[in-house]
């Protein structure tokens, strides 16, 4: 995946992330234990480009998104290391090595931009201008 995707898949995913929850009619919130089972798969095996079309990840709450999104990128990230160790042996095998470690660092940088650009625009609308301990009368 060249760097521009991963660029664009941000924006895409932020974008879809920060949107309300009412992606779906209300009758289709209901899930069956199929679909809670395929977000479950694509979750552990990683498939986090898949993921923003599913129906049960879109019926999730924002933060729940974002977290989802995460897991499945520290999955994705897990299983690109384990197929890393045996590669960067030999001269042949070294070009895909640097390759997937590539991958691997965009993939990361990925995750800490989405959780980042979610968590400081959450913050923004939490925070007042006075501190908490102006506002609490201990005596």
């Amino acid at each position: 995946m060249k760097k521009s995707s991963i660029k664009t898949a941000r924006r895409y995913i932020i974008d879809l992330i920060t949107k309300p929850a009412s992606v779906l009619p209300k009758q289709e919130v209901r899930l069956s234990p199929d679909e809670t089972r395929e977000l479950e798969f694509l979750v552990d095996n990683g498939h986090w480009e898949v993921l923003v079309k599913n129906k049960t990840f879109l019926i999730l709450a924002p933060e729940g998104r974002i977290q989802t999104l995460t897991q499945a990128l520290e999955n994705r990230t897990k299983i690109l290391r384990t197929n890393l160790t045996p590669l960067g042996r030999t001269d042949k095998t070294r070009a895909a090595y640097i390759q997937i470690l590539s991958h691997i660092h965009d993939l990361e940088r990925l995750k800490e931009e989405i959780l980042e650009g979610f968590y400081t625009n959450a913050g923004r609308r939490q925070i007042s201008k006075k501190s908490k301990g102006d506002k609490i009368d201990f005596y």
